[in-house]
């Protein structure tokens, strides 16, 4: 999903009828990835010394990254970038690391969050719930995070996914949720991206329809009885892959492969489709050649 956005971003041509519904399908990626984190977390001791831990190895990856790249760049250009820390205010060319900007935040709150949770953990979430509705209808009236909040510090929608996730971990579903209701309750919400003019996809994470699509799609998943042995042989690809897609689409993927690929003379549909796959295959190829190099699981490790 997060692939599948942010190749959406960098494309000149995005007018086309399966960018659209890739991108609402693709838009709770950000949800879901704190909705993990939450469920992961739930049963753990939260004392500050894990909480240092998951900090320091957050550190650990994007100071290793930030200044490799930087270092690179002046030996190149006799430029020093300096993309640490400011990558975790959504700056620079590593802007996607906002993400571990919010996790820093969040994984310092924890106690605390653990602490409301255990006292009232439903009310917790109907609060926050309300606040994101609000600043839902903000967004859309006034585009007000858009102009005034970079993404690293919206943490009440991160916050609340984190807690939904947790809930959900202490208090399992006994609802069976299957494919047509994650299509039914889809359907308003890519409705709301198509319409409402909210300044962009990840300014609907606080739309009531993305947190029901989030939930559906989180609780059928999370009652999978069988997962695919693929799924754990190759997670730990899941943070290089992060890390560097956005990197391989600046540097081949927009140059080169998509300008290449949209003079192709088939339907614009399947453009996007074939771009994303190139993308994936790319990316998921580099993640597995890093995995070979000494210490690769001590430096990709959260």
């Amino acid at each position: 999903m997060v692939l599948a956005l942010h190749l959406n971003v960098c494309r000149v041509s995005t007018g086309f009828p399966s960018c659209q519904l890739i991108r609402s399908l693709s838009g709770i990626a950000i949800p879901l990835f704190f909705m993990v984190s939450g469920f992961l977390m739930a049963n753990k001791e939260l004392s500050y010394k894990y909480i240092l831990h998951k900090c320091l190895n957050i550190l650990k990856v994007t100071v290793v990254i930030c200044l490799a790249y930087d270092l690179f760049y002046f030996i190149k250009e006799s430029r020093f970038f300096y993309s640490f820390p400011w990558c975790f205010i959504q700056e620079g060319d590593w802007w996607h690391f906002w993400y571990f900007g919010s996790m820093l935040i969040l994984y310092l709150m924890t106690p605390l969050l653990g602490k409301l949770s255990q006292r009232s953990h439903r009310n917790v979430l109907i609060i926050l719930f309300v606040v994101n509705i609000l600043w839902w209808v903000a967004d859309i009236l006034f585009q007000f995070e858009k102009n005034h909040i970079t993404q690293t510090f919206r943490l009440w929608y991160f916050v609340f996914y984190f807690l939904l996730g947790s809930y959900l971990r202490l208090n399992p579903s006994k609802f069976q949720v299957h494919w047509y209701h994650v299509v039914a309750s889809f359907i308003p919400y890519a409705l709301c991206v198509f319409f409402l003019p909210a300044g962009g996809i990840e300014f609907h994470f606080g739309s009531p329809f993305c947190v029901l699509y989030t939930l559906a799609l989180f609780v059928m998943t999370i009652g999978q009885h069988s997962v695919s042995p693929l799924f754990s042989k190759y997670s730990t690809l899941v943070l290089p892959v992060y890390c560097f897609h956005v990197f391989i689409l600046n540097i081949f993927i927009t140059p080169i492969i998509i300008p290449r690929i949209e003079l192709l003379n088939i339907n614009v549909n399947f453009i996007f489709l074939i771009e994303f796959i190139t993308l994936a295959s790319i990316v998921f190829f580099v993640a597995l050649l890093l995995s070979k190099i000494p210490g690769y699981s001590k430096l990709f490790r959260l």
